[in-house]
């Protein structure tokens, strides 16, 4: 790509400075902007051809801060070995080099190995995802957090997947129950957690019951007084109880 955006970037840059000196002269500068947006122009077009080329374009990939010292210090010893020929300063490019690869291949073990639900607090929204291995799926309104998460998974399958009242939502090994409403199940699923969505009128005692063993999760969607009276009576109950208002973002990894 570079072979045609330098060239191109360089009659722009020159252009620009003309363009300047011919600003007093009207005319002039009328063409010559015309000719100077014609060669941005194809400058942008030919960016956009050269993208679609399979394998032009390097997506998602990210680097922690101490990979990155490690690609400084390769290039910096290799750099070194080529003016002084010393064998030390090439056995520390290959050091660097197998710190690097091995703190990949641990990152990449890492993600392929995680199993995680997180509850967000978004005041008066709700927001959940479930991440497993380089695979998220989204619950509820977009936040800034699972792009991270998103950016920081390579090779990731994204899904998105809206809230329904009175839905067991079943991904991987998680099991999530959806209260918004007055609502009643009629048997007794085994759940990881029951989200509490939208001020629901509930019963803490009886949903307790219904729910053996997990854990109630009250997010930014219901007014904090609730959440802190639903919290009361919970812990009256010792029933396990999350009030995202006081304890931030709910965490269940397996």
């Amino acid at each position: 790509a570079n072979l045609l955006i330098i060239p191109l970037s360089t009659v722009i840059m020159y252009g620009a400075i003309l363009l300047l000196i011919f600003s007093p002269f009207e005319i002039l500068t009328k063409y010559f902007a015309f000719g100077l947006q014609l060669v941005i122009r194809s400058m942008n077009e030919a960016a956009k051809l050269m993208s679609k080329i399979p394998g032009t374009v390097f997506s998602n990939w990210h680097i922690s801060f101490i990979e990155l010292m490690l690609i400084y210090l390769m290039i910096i010893f290799v750099s070194l070995f080529l003016f002084s020929k010393s064998r030390r300063l090439l056995w520390l490019s290959l050091i660097c080099l197998f710190i690097f690869v091995c703190s990949t291949l641990i990152n990449y073990y890492n993600q392929m190995s995680r199993k995680e639900l997180i509850v967000y607090h978004i005041k008066n929204e709700s927001c959940a995802a479930i991440f497993y291995g380089h695979k998220i799926v989204q619950l509820g309104k977009p936040n800034k957090d699972v792009a991270t998460h998103e950016i920081e998974s390579e090779s990731r399958v994204f899904q998105k997947k809206t809230f329904c009242s009175g839905e067991i939502i079943s991904i991987n090994d998680f099991k999530i129950a959806v209260v918004e409403t007055l609502y009643y199940f009629t048997e007794k699923p085994i759940v990881d957690a029951v989200l509490l969505r939208k001020n629901p009128k509930i019963n803490v005692a009886r949903l307790g019951k219904c729910f053996p063993g997990a854990t109630l999760i009250a997010d930014g969607s219901n007014s904090f007084s609730k959440c802190i009276r639903w919290k009361k009576t919970a812990d009256s109950l010792h029933l396990k109880f999350w009030n995202t208002y006081e304890q931030g973002a709910f965490r269940l990894k397996k």
